[in-house]
C-alpha cells in the first residue's frame, strides 16, 4: 500500500470536498500517477491547513541565530516551514512508510521574482521535513496557481510554451488563473472545478507538459519508490529532486 497525508488550501485543490463528496483535482492528479506507476493500492488522509496551524502553535519556538541586517524577502516561507514540519509529524503517526504531500499556491505581487519566489517555497518545505528527519516530503507548488496547471489539460498548444506558469500571482489580477480558466471554460469562476472534473478525471497525468509539474511529479515518483523500496526512477533520487533547478 502507498500512503501520504496530504493538505491543501481548499477543497478545489488536494483536499477532499466534503460537500460534493469527491476528491479535489489535484488528489485525483496524484492517485493517477500512483496507478499509473504501480499496482499498489493508494490511500491518502487528508489533513486540514488549521490541523497544522494549531499544532504550530502549541510547539516551542526554536532558538535562531540573529545576522545583522538580515532580511527574508518571502516572509510566508516561516510559516510554510514549520507547517511541513506538523505535516511530517503527521506522517509519522501512520507509520515509517508514509509519506507527506503539502500544496501551497504561489501568491505575489507583480515585482516579486517568481523563479526565485518559488524555490524558496520549495526549499522552506524541505527545511521543515529535514527539521523532523523526514524524508518523504513532497512539495507541490504550482507555478502559478492551481489553475495554470487545469489550463495546460484543455489547451496543450499553449502548455507546450509554459504560457500559463506566466499568470498572474493574485486572484485579485484580470490575468488570474481563476479568471483565465473561467473564461476559457465559459463559465462562472467558482463553477470551474464542476466543469473540469470530467477532464481532470480521465486526463492521463503523466502527460501534464507543465515544469512545476513535472518537479512535483518527479519528487512523487521517487518518494513513492523508496516507501515501495523499488529502484528509482532512471536519472532521479532524492537529493537532485529536491530543489528546482
Amino acid at each position: 500500500m502507498i500512503e501520504f497525508v496530504v493538505c491543501g488550501e481548499g477543497s478545489s485543490d488536494l483536499r477532499y470536498d466534503a460537500f460534493n463528496g469527491f476528491d479535489g483535482p489535484l488528489a485525483i492528479a496524484v492517485r493517477n500517477l500512483l496507478d499509473n506507476w504501480y499496482s499498489e493500492e493508494v490511500e491518502m488522509y487528508m489533513v486540514a491547513r488549521s490541523e497544522l496551524s494549531d499544532a504550530n502553535k502549541n510547539d516551542k519556538p526554536k532558538r535562531k541565530a540573529y545576522v545583522r541586517g538580515a532580511k527574508n524577502p518571502y516572509p510566508n516561507t516561516v510559516s510554510i516551514s514549520a507547517f511541513s514540519a506538523c505535516l511530517a509529524r503527521k506522517a509519522v503517526e501512520h507509520g515509517d512508510a508514509c509519506g507527506a504531500i503539502l500544496f501551497e499556491d504561489m501568491d505575489f505581487s507583480s515585482h516579486e521574482n517568481r523563479d526565485k519566489y518559488y524555490r524558496a517555497m520549495i526549499a522552506a518545505m524541505h527545511s521543515g521535513f529535514d527539521s523532523e528527519s523526514f524524508r518523504m516530503g513532497v512539495p507541490m507548488v504550482p507555478i502559478t496557481r492551481s489553475e495554470s496547471w487545469m489550463l495546460c489539460l484543455i489547451d496543450k498548444e499553449a502548455a507546450q510554451k509554459s504560457y500559463y506558469e506566466n499568470l498572474s500571482g493574485s486572484d485579485n489580477s484580470p490575468n488570474s488563473g481563476k479568471k483565465v480558466l473561467a473564461n476559457m471554460l465559459d463559465c462562472a469562476e467558482r463553477e470551474n472545478y464542476n466543469v473540469i472534473r470530467s477532464t481532470v478525471e480521465s486526463y492521463d497525468w503523466n502527460l501534464l507538459p507543465a515544469p512545476s509539474f513535472i518537479f512535483f511529479k518527479n519528487r512523487l515518483h521517487v518518494v513513492s519508490a523508496l516507501m515501495l523500496h523499488e529502484a528509482f526512477p532512471d536519472g532521479l533520487n532524492l537529493e537532485n529532486t529536491k530543489i528546482p533547478n
